[in-house]
């Protein structure tokens, strides 16, 4: 009777053991698939470094902040925000470095919101204008001061164009772009807040 009681307990423990080992094989297993998976979808949120090195195409390429924009970025902590209504022209900026107008009647139903502008990367042109995502009824207007950007020998800020980073697609799209003639600002009009780059414009536009 006692050895029937122990082989008994020898077969459950076997069996539990076999069941522990079957477990851990399917985790491994479902693991596996995840990660293949997650890897042939996998798209980058945001530019990555080589994506910003390269440009945009083309022949363009991205500018960098000069040393006074590097510095008057650092001075500004890379942040500002600031409360906009759709009241009135509201003009949001860092050290006067830069900043966007946000106009009456842009935010629709959203009449108050808390509007950031993000230097994503001190390195490069990199503007990340939130929250994220939000669309507006009419354009807003963004501007960055030229003094700011460390052009090449030959460059000049006319040749500079914003574009956006579309994460769908994994290409940066250029936008229209204009200089203020009144201060020398660069700026373009958007529909929606994202990440926006600074590069050598890719196709003249009259």
């Amino acid at each position: 009777m006692w050895a029937k009681a122990r082989l008994l307990n020898y077969v459950v423990d076997m069996n539990r053991f076999v069941a522990a080992i079957l477990c851990i094989l399917v985790l491994l297993n479902i693991g596996c698939d995840t990660d293949s998976d997650s890897s042939e979808t996998f798209h980058p949120a945001e530019p990555t470094l080589n994506m910003l090195e390269s440009g945009p195409g083309n022949g363009a390429e991205f500018f960098w902040w000069s040393d006074s924009g590097r510095s008057r970025a650092a001075a500004a902590n890379y942040r500002a925000a600031e409360w906009v209504t759709d009241t009135a022209t509201t003009h949001i900026q860092i050290e006067c470095m830069v900043g966007l107008f946000v106009y009456p009647g842009c935010l629709g139903s959203q009449p108050d919101l808390e509007c950031d502008i993000v230097v994503a990367d001190p390195t490069f042109a990199q503007l990340e204008y939130g929250p994220t995502g939000l669309s507006f009824q009419d354009s807003v207007k963004l501007w960055i001061d030229s003094t700011v950007v460390d052009f090449p020998v030959g460059t000049y800020a006319a040749d500079v164009a914003f574009y956006y980073y579309n994460p769908e697609s994994g290409e940066f799209e250029q936008l229209d772009t204009w200089i203020n003639d009144h201060n020398g600002w660069i700026e373009a009009k958007v529909t929606h807040f994202s990440r926006y780059i600074l590069g050598r414009k890719v196709t003249q536009r009259n």
